[in-house]
């Protein structure tokens, strides 16, 4: 039997590569967005579709960016969420929803002004907040889900026979106060009637919500 000189090999025909973007490392995305619709940050990594399947491609930055404008920065899928800062004259701050922390707000009788009193888990003062006042800022590492835990207290006013109560709170740990009540000083909070609270303290009831 003869054999041919040569052995004809199948036409290898050129691998083409769409500009389709199946995912990226901060999360799927759409397959008909393309390429140059995506963020210079969020598209540093993505998955392009071949002939054999989906591969990891690194994106050179500069390329993306004479194509792109930069837009906002997205870490791990999340967006920049507003919280405000809930401060202590020591320092040390707390980040909450503005609005369940504004859900906190009371007022004394006669006033027209709305208040939270908060205690610093830090340091254990008391501090009145309008929570119109508190400042706000973006915070990257927080998500739509950020949730803390907050001790609520019940503390029992200077007038014996008064059936309203001062409220405060404060950060909780395993439903209770972060920082112990007996350690909390210069608690400034008043009741409905607008009598400061009894020292030394004395809780007629709490709870633990997410706030």
């Amino acid at each position: 039997m003869r054999f041919p000189a040569t052995i004809p090999f199948p036409r290898r025909f050129p691998r083409r590569f769409s500009s389709t973007v199946r995912c990226c490392r901060f999360g799927l995305l759409p397959v008909e967005l393309p390429l140059v619709a995506i963020s210079v940050t969020a598209g540093l990594e993505v998955s392009i579709s071949a002939p054999s399947g989906h591969f990891p491609n690194r994106v050179h930055q500069a390329r993306l960016s004479s194509l792109h404008t930069p837009v906002q920065t997205v870490f791990a899928g999340r967006l920049p969420m507003m919280l405000c800062e809930v401060r202590c004259s020591c320092g040390y701050s707390v980040p909450l929803r503005p609005s369940l922390f504004a859900d906190l707000a009371l007022e004394e009788r006669g006033s027209p002004e709305r208040f939270v009193d908060w205690v610093c888990c830090l340091c254990g003062a008391s501090s009145r907040f309008n929570p119109a006042d508190v400042p706000q800022r973006e915070f990257t590492s927080a998500t739509e889900h950020y949730e803390v835990p907050v001790f609520h207290a019940f503390l029992r006013c200077t007038v014996e026979r008064c059936a309203a109560h001062a409220t405060v709170h404060t950060l909780a740990e395993n439903r209770h106060p972060k920082l112990p009540i007996e350690k909390w000083n210069a608690v400034t909070a008043r009741c409905y009637e607008g009598h400061p609270v009894r020292v030394p303290l004395k809780l007629t009831g709490s709870t633990v919500t997410l706030c």
